[in-house]
């Protein structure tokens, strides 16, 4: 008899989002930074806990989809606009396991720019309030200059992201 193996699946992404990030240092922790901006998103705005687990496993492994380096440091651009092909393909990756699919439904929708409203759909799908907080999380987490205290740096983030608000950004 084969002996079996339970893994915890929140372990299990997070090793997944560490070998994600091992492509560069100035990717480090990104994932996870993105997760737990997210969930923090999700909590002021009162979702569920289960609403909050789908946002942190998508987090976790949001940008699966970008395979090559320089794909990959091109997520790491504040104005990105090409990452709806990496959010596809992210999509049909993390979709193949089915405890993960409403994780990549979010994951798949994470670079729709909201456009004043039009892109609160995509190809006719509507893009849920979960992709916009992973956007939103991911944007903040670019922003972050890891060589200062963050604290001090709100402000500025704050400003920043105001400026995309509507355009980019869900208000």
């Amino acid at each position: 008899m084969k002996p079996q193996y339970r893994l915890k699946l929140f372990d299990f992404l997070s090793c997944l989002s560490d070998i994600l990030d091992w492509i560069s240092p100035l990717l480090n922790d990104h994932h996870k930074q993105v997760a737990m901006i997210a969930m923090r998103i999700a909590d002021a705005l009162e979702l569920t806990a289960a609403e909050q687990n789908e946002i942190v496993c998508a987090g976790i492994l949001h940008d699966i989809g970008a395979i090559s380096l320089a794909e990959r440091m091109e997520t790491l651009k504040f104005e990105y606009t090409t990452g709806q092909t990496h959010a596809e393909m992210g999509y049909h990756l993390v979709n193949i396991f089915p405890p993960m699919s409403r994780a990549a439904e979010l994951i798949r929708y994470h670079h729709v720019f909201w456009e004043n409203g039009g892109g609160s759909t995509h190809k006719g799908n509507p893009v849920p309030v979960g992709s916009r907080i992973l956007q939103l999380a991911d944007r903040v987490a670019l922003l972050i200059d890891r060589k200062k205290p963050v604290l001090s740096q709100t402000e500025a983030i704050k400003e920043r992201i105001a400026g995309v608000s509507g355009s980019m950004l869900e208000p």
